[in-house]
């Protein structure tokens, strides 16, 4: 019996790393979904079962094991809201490089190509009894280490990139501008048109970085290193704007 507790209070925390892992692509789409994913009283449920002695054996195994179907079932239809949710905000990504467009529509295939998955395994679900129900469980969770995660980072790395995007035209603009002023204004300033040279080689850097990230999504390489990329591009562009701040100090001082 002690043996039998053991296993069953390890499946509970297996289970519960399934839960975990399966629900949140972090920054993205923030808690928008709107299916129950909260599964504290399903465990609590599984925990008393496999706890209480008093049951006649055959009752508590098919207890037991609706129990760990309706998780899977949960499991499954937060992981469906998941995707969807990453699908609808890849959606509102506006593309202004048409090069980038095919990868976009990739990643649609392949988040249709996830929901499909989690279809076909729900179809599997109401024949399963205890040990089928742990190896699905076992399945969910290794199919989305060695997949899905691997996905999702692609997908959120070109979201947050095309949306720099903006914020590299800004500061190409603002650059422009300034550059124009102080034109009109004929000044001899050294500190500031020094300055103004710094911005143009930080947003020469920045956009070199952007390149490069941008280049690395295309030739797949791994979500970790393309986040890498785009988080020095990012580095690049505060850079830039550190100078305009400068820019703006020196000129409020120097100039009438």
């Amino acid at each position: 019996m002690k043996n039998q507790m053991k296993l069953a209070k390890g499946l509970v925390f297996f289970v519960f790393a399934v839960l975990v892992a399966v629900i949140k692509v972090p920054g993205v789409y923030g808690n928008t979904l709107s299916y129950d994913c909260n599964f504290q009283n399903d465990l609590k449920s599984l925990e008393q079962v496999q706890a209480d002695t008093n049951s006649e054996y055959l009752k508590q195994v098919r207890t037991e094991a609706e129990i760990r179907k309706s998780i899977l079932s949960k499991i499954i239809n937060c992981s469906i809201q998941e995707v969807d949710a990453l699908r609808s905000k890849l959606d509102e990504v506006k593309i202004a490089d048409k090069d980038m467009s095919p990868l976009k529509a990739q990643l649609f295939t392949d988040l249709d190509g996830v929901i499909d998955y989690y279809k076909s395994e729900t179809q599997q679900i109401s024949n399963l009894g205890i040990q089928g129900s742990k190896n699905l469980a076992k399945e969910l969770l290794d199919w989305r280490v060695g997949n899905y995660s691997y996905l999702a980072g692609r997908v959120v790395n070109f979201i947050t990139w095309s949306n720099n995007q903006d914020l590299v035209r800004v500061a190409e603009n603002r650059l422009t501008s300034i550059k124009i002023s102080f034109l009109n204004l004929k000044t001899e300033d050294e500190t500031i048109n020094e300055t103004i040279k710094e911005a143009e080689f930080n947003l020469k850097s920045a956009k070199v970085l952007n390149q490069a990230a941008r280049q690395a999504m295309q030739e797949f390489q791994p979500p970790e290193i393309v986040l890498d990329k785009i988080k020095d591009s990012l580095d690049g562009l505060a850079l830039v704007y550190k100078k305009f701040f400068e820019i703006s100090e020196i000129a409020n001082k120097t100039l009438p």
